[in-house]
This record gives C-alpha cells, structure tokens and sequence, in this order.
C-alpha cells in the first residue's frame, strides 16, 4: 500500500513538473513573438487580438495550452497574419505634393491639342535636292544692319581690323591708286600689325598715314622695297615725316624707305 501511494505521489511530481516546463517554454516563446513587434505596438495588439480569435475558433483555452502543437499553430498563423499586414503597409503609397503635381500636369498634357499635319504640307526631302516651303512669309527685312560679332574682324576700305583696332591684312578691295596706299581715316583703327601688307611690296611706292594710327608694330614697312614716300597726317598725335621718313615726334627712327637705297 505504502509502495502505490510513493509511486503515485512520483506520477503526480512529474506531471507537475512536465506542465511547468511546458508554461516555461510557451512563455519562452510568446516573449520572443511580442518582442518582434514591440517596434510597432499597434501591429502588436492587432496580432494578439487575431491570436486570441484565432484560439477561440479552436477551442483553445489561452489560460491552459496542453500541446506544443497548440502553441505552434497560432505561431504559425500569426506570422503569416504579420507578413500579410506588413505586405499592405508595403503597398500603401501616400501621395504627396510632389506626386500631386505630376498627376496634374499629365492630366494636362493629355488635354493639349496637338496640330495634324496633312500629307500635303510635308516637303519631298528623298531626293539630292533641298526642300523649300514656300508659304513661309519673308519677314526679314533687306534694310536689316549688319550686327559686329564681339572679337571678329571687320572690314574697312579694303583692310581688315581686329576687335583691337589694328589692321591685320586686307581684301581684294583694298585701293593702290597710282601706288599710294592710304590708311583708312577710321576711329575703329588705331595701328597696324607687322604682317598686315605683305603680298602688296610690289606695288607700294608711298604710304598716307592718317592721325588715328597711333601703334605701327616694328619693321612692318621693312619688306616694301619699293616704297618712296611715307606721309604722316599733320594732327598725329604720335608720328611725323620729315622728308618722307618715319619718326616719332620723339624723333626715334622708325622707318626709312626701302626704295631709296
């Protein structure tokens, strides 16, 4: 008799201690389930609320789980419940500004009216020769001025000038009347460089300088082997001849003719 009621009382300790590790595991594991979602509460208690419903349409009392498989079970169907919630915030985009913004203004590019061009009105452009529309109106007028590019050359009297006043060649306009070059009598020009009036020596026998030249780069009438005469305007503020030679009115020679030696 003594020896079935020890063994009773053994059966009864074991089972007492399996519920306890039991609680212990189901605790164990419920603390790591709401430590997931402690970043989100209200998630948190949408969950358990589902938990509990969950339970209820089982049977299952939640004060007392007698399986591990119970316990599972809700795990499981808790985490698709939180996957499913988390797909949905996922996907839920709200508009701001910005995208207010675009939607109105596709919105109103779809309202434009874009012009229809018939068949007629297209040039042939599939042959070698350009394609004019000729119902294009002329609306440039003839009298239109010339308009002076900052730092390009512009021509006057035959001589070009660079965006510094000083001429730098010429055209095929330039005049040599009887072998006199004249300088042109212009603001715009104010010197001449070294290279200016090469291709002219044979054909240069004297030279006029008017009083806006104020810069003549040196030796540039040393390759006119032809020229006689040098002839300075008067009012230069810089230059002077004396019997045809060039000087400086600081008397500093500048050039003496090729063409008399």
């Amino acid at each position: 008799m003594e020896e079935a009621l020890r063994i009773d009382t053994i059966q009864k300790t074991i089972c007492r201690m399996c519920y306890i590790i039991m609680w212990m595991m189901a605790g164990i594991f419920f603390f790591y389930e709401i430590s997931t979602f402690a970043a989100c509460p209200d998630l948190s208690r949408h969950l358990s609320m589902k938990i509990q419903d969950e339970a209820t349409c089982r049977g299952i009392d939640m004060s007392v789980l007698h399986t591990t498989s119970d316990i599972r079970n809700i795990s499981e169907k808790a985490r698709n419940m939180a996957a499913i919630q988390q797909e949905k915030m996922k996907n839920t985009v709200q508009e701001t500004p910005e995208a207010e913004r675009i939607r109105e203004t596709t919105e109103m590019v779809k309202t434009l009216e874009i012009p229809v061009i018939r068949d007629e009105e297209i040039p042939d452009v599939s042959g070698n020769e350009p394609a004019y529309i000729e119902s294009i109106p002329d609306l440039i007028p003839d009298d239109l001025p010339q308009m002076e590019m900052p730092g390009a050359e512009i021509e006057i009297r035959g001589f070009l000038i660079n965006a510094d006043g000083y001429i730098t060649g010429y055209t095929d306009s330039v005049s040599v009347t009887d072998g006199v070059l004249v300088i042109p009598s212009d603001e715009r020009c104010t010197g001449i460089r070294k290279s200016a009036l090469e291709g002219l020596e044979s054909m240069i026998f004297e030279i006029y300088i008017p009083e806006n030249i104020t810069e003549i780069e040196a030796e540039t009438f040393e390759h006119l082997h032809e020229l006689m005469y040098i002839e300075v305007a008067a009012d230069n503020p810089v230059y002077i001849s004396e019997r045809g030679v060039l000087y400086t009115k600081n008397g500093e020679l500048i050039t003496f003719p090729k063409g008399r030696y």
